[in-house]
């Protein structure tokens, strides 16, 4: 398959009183169809729990991380790590591309309302391949919004290393049952 379409990965069919996550208008298909898109990376997000504690509701959501990357069948999106450097490809002056090497430095999942107002913030361990974030939230809340950061240093083929490049996704909104 040459792209994800983060929609269909993203939906939830849980049993959580009918609480959805779904892709939000700002939360793009992932495509992996030219060279260009090698090293790119995408996300999905799943609910893993939610349940309700007095005036909380405690939710639980599964990330899991892709790459564009070449395969022995072409260009493709695979599972990929946080701690995985990737690798991308830049044109040289001389015409030629050239290979970067790209290392995820922090990597943040924002939970936010509808207003935007900052309800949780998570920083994933680079360390793990079993990304779960967990936040605590006000009950009341209808709905909130997932989206990432992520801070990577980059190799060029120079030998020049960029530190501060980021990358920002859209994300998901999670609806919740009332």
């Amino acid at each position: 398959m040459k792209f994800l379409t983060l929609l269909a990965l993203a939906l939830s069919f849980n049993t959580f009183a009918n609480t959805t996550i779904e892709r939000t208008f700002d939360g793009k298909n992932a495509v992996c169809q030219i060279k260009g898109d090698v090293g790119r990376r995408a996300y999905t997000a799943t609910i893993e729990s939610e349940k309700l504690v007095d005036n909380n509701r405690e939710l639980s959501l599964r990330i899991h991380l892709y790459k564009c990357a070449e395969t022995d069948k072409g260009l493709a999106l695979v599972k990929t790590t946080p701690s995985e450097v990737t690798h991308s490809y830049v044109l040289l002056p001389n015409g030629e591309l050239g290979q970067t090497n790209n290392t995820v430095i922090w990597a943040k999942f924002f939970l936010t309302d509808k207003n935007e107002k900052l309800l949780g913030k998570s920083d994933i361990n680079l360390n793990s391949d079993d990304v779960v974030l967990t936040y605590t939230i006000d009950k009341n809340i209808d709905s909130a919004f997932v989206r990432a950061t992520f801070k990577n240093s980059v190799e060029l083929p120079t030998g020049e290393v960029l530190n501060d490049i980021f990358e920002y996704y859209g994300g998901f909104v999670v609806k919740f049952a009332k």
